[in-house]
């Protein structure tokens, strides 16, 4: 087989090639939409178009995907006058003012530009500041319905999570909160909050887990269909 690395196009895909002691091909997007496949030394590069070919359909609904967690980013890439953010389920601008103290009016969000507190510094407080708010505020209501299983007040943690939007330790009576969940729908994060409390019932996702989880948010699957549409960090 040629090089060991290469770049390939098959059909308009194109993708790196990297031959490497693996069983069987292996092919990955990654969120900016680069595409690479791994093979072994007895794959010909035939067998290796055809399975990028194959795979072309769901190679697109993947970047598709991507290109729209992309946008729905809860931190712009640059804190300015109209820099644009997802804060529960909608699209914000962000305004720089003169004013010390942020605020949202509406879809904007007015930010400080004083010099003592930088404009990037005002909005990670302002979004920590909110994600206490808001998951405590549905931590709260949800315990109330989970009192009735002697579920303990969990302790709850927030902070950005690579591929979860929560994840609870029973053992512990931990829940950690992903803080990237304050891009999605208000509806969202309640039904994160029930998931993560149902696993102190059921550590797992067996049908009895999902059965406790349907009691609260019966439409748990639409859900998740949204936050798909999210990205986790």
């Amino acid at each position: 087989m040629p090089p060991k690395v290469q770049i390939r196009e098959v059909d308009g895909i194109k993708y790196k090639l990297t031959v490497k002691n693996v069983k069987n091909l292996h092919l990955r997007v990654d969120k900016y939409g680069n595409i690479s496949v791994s093979a072994n030394k007895f794959c010909s590069l035939r067998d290796i178009d055809k399975f990028v070919s194959n795979n072309a359909d769901k190679i697109k609904e993947y970047i598709d995907k991507m290109a729209v967690q992309a946008e729905r980013c809860l931190f712009p890439h640059v804190i300015s006058d109209g820099s644009e953010f997802w804060f529960l389920g909608e699209k914000r601008r962000i305004s720089l003012t003169e004013k010390p103290d942020p605020y949202l009016d509406g879809n904007m969000l007015y930010l400080s530009k004083t010099a003592e507190k930088t404009p990037e510094i005002a909005f990670r407080k302002w979004l920590s500041s909110q994600a206490v708010e808001i998951f405590f505020k549905n931590v709260d209501l949800v315990y109330k319905d989970f009192e009735k299983y002697r579920v303990p007040y969990p302790r709850i943690a927030i902070k950005p999570l690579k591929s979860q939007w929560g994840n609870c330790q029973p053992a512990t009576g931990k829940i950690t909160l992903n803080l990237f969940l304050l891009e999605a729908p208000p509806e969202c994060i309640y039904y994160v909050v029930v998931h993560e409390f149902a696993h102190f019932l059921h550590p797992n996702h067996s049908k009895d887990f999902w059965g406790v989880v349907s009691q609260f948010v019966p439409d748990h699957k639409a859900k998740r269909k949204i936050l798909r549409e999210y990205p986790t960090m």
